[in-house]
């Protein structure tokens, strides 16, 4: 068992799509890539997702994600709630769990 893995956008979408029970989700915001991954996921399979971001005006002007993605899972009935100031980000799918270091768009570009 690896205790360190990188994973790739690629790698987190296909774990999402394998995911059988559940995903929980803590991030600084959620960008249009994942929301419409969960989106899709969401009405096809009986799966417990539960978002935690900081959806404030300074998250999103440093580049990380946007309102309207939040907009978007709140319309799907995916459950998303505010944490102001959350700097910890991780993916749990199915109680494997996975830090992220999210990197902000602008200083991706």
């Amino acid at each position: 068992m690896s205790y360190i893995t990188t994973l790739y956008w690629a790698t987190i979408v296909d774990k999402i799509n394998e995911a059988k029970e559940s995903i929980h989700i803590a991030l600084p915001s959620i960008d249009e890539e994942l929301s419409e991954c969960l989106i899709t996921l969401h009405p096809d399979k009986k799966i417990t997702i539960k978002i935690c971001v900081d959806n404030t005006e300074n998250t999103i002007r440093n580049g990380y994600g946007e309102t309207h993605d939040i907009e978007k899972l709140l319309q799907a009935k995916i459950e998303v709630k505010q944490l102001n100031g959350n700097r910890v980000s991780f993916i749990l799918i199915d109680k494997k769990g996975y830090f992220i270091f999210p990197e902000s768009r602008i200083f991706s570009a």
